[in-house]
């Protein structure tokens, strides 16, 4: 019984400890959200990359990263397509667009994509719930309007993925 006592108080000690902290507590609320995000390879598989942006691709390498995975298609010519997937709060995702523009940088509003989205040097970041989603397209021999169509297509056939 007195077993039982204290793993009670050390749990209620953790908790308060936590609550206390700000801190803690917020990386315990991040790290519940973490374990819900989908791995970034299940989202998309090498026949729907090459049917969406019709062109081929090797196999994909997923990679884990500190806050989710990343999935990576490469393409002929050292180009690639990487999908990343995170949980995040939105609090967060917005806090990364604020920072980009007060680094000078202009992200650039995409609408219809998950709960909110921007564009940015070749890549999409896509917020869903408590689940972000980045997409970048590492072609160096595309021009900037292929880019961005190519990671605006997948953005929209990947979104509903997340919820």
């Amino acid at each position: 019984m007195l077993k039982h006592a204290l793993k009670l108080v050390s749990l209620l000690l953790v908790i308060v400890v936590g609550i206390g902290a700000g801190g803690v507590a917020l990386d315990l609320v991040r790290l519940s959200a973490q374990t819900a995000a989908p791995e970034a390879c299940s989202l998309l598989s090498v026949e729907e990359l090459e049917k969406a942006l019709g062109r081929p691709f090797g196999r994909s390498r997923q990679r884990q990263e500190q806050s989710g995975t990343s999935c990576r298609f490469t393409a002929g010519a050292g180009g690639s397509i990487t999908v990343s997937v995170a949980a995040t709060l939105k609090a967060d995702f917005d806090q990364f667009r604020k920072l980009l523009t007060d680094e000078g940088k202009r992200p650039e509003a995409v609408s219809g994509v998950g709960d909110d989205a921007y564009y940015w040097d070749a890549r999409i970041y896509v917020r869903v719930g408590s689940r972000s989603m980045t997409i970048w397209n590492g072609e160096p021999k595309q021009a900037g309007d292929k880019l961005r169509g190519e990671v605006l297509t997948l953005a929209r056939l990947l979104a509903p993925k997340l919820r």
